[in-house]
């Protein structure tokens, strides 16, 4: 019978280094291919990862998506809500359908806007299993 190892996946655990080729690609090829960047479902608390869209042209539209805010990186635009909540309403709003159960394509999302810039939201959906005072209070 053969000796046990060690089995890792291809991917990055939290506290390990990115590998190098990571941010060498990103600075010599993606930033310069790059035409929108979206952000979904993360605290953007973490380095290096929380660099990357330091990393792509400003002209370029960041778009960031979470339960939480992170008024720390500067965003085009915030969609704070449930992930899930925010993507199937930009999803209903664009006209597609979503084929899962969870998915509602006649519940609308309640939208407000919790800056003066008019580009940060908060989104929730009623009627689902999240609740608009379940969002996080912004607080930008």
């Amino acid at each position: 019978m053969p000796e046990a190892g060690v089995l890792k996946p291809a991917i990055t655990f939290f506290h390990e280094q990115l590998p190098n080729t990571f941010f060498d690609r990103l600075t010599d090829h993606d930033r310069d291919a790059v035409d929108l960047v979206i952000v979904i479902g993360t605290s953007m608390k973490v380095s290096p990862v929380n660099q990357i869209p330091n990393y792509i042209p400003a002209e370029v539209p960041h778009v960031y998506i979470s339960r939480d805010p992170a008024p720390h990186i500067n965003f085009d635009v915030s969609l704070i809500g449930y992930c899930d909540d925010i993507v199937g309403e930009l999803a209903r709003r664009a006209g597609w359908t979503i084929e899962h159960a969870e998915f509602k394509a006649d519940k609308r999302a309640v939208v407000e806007r919790f800056d003066e810039s008019g580009h940060h939201w908060k989104i929730a959906v009623p009627g689902t299993q999240h609740t608009a005072e379940e969002v996080a209070d912004p607080g930008v």
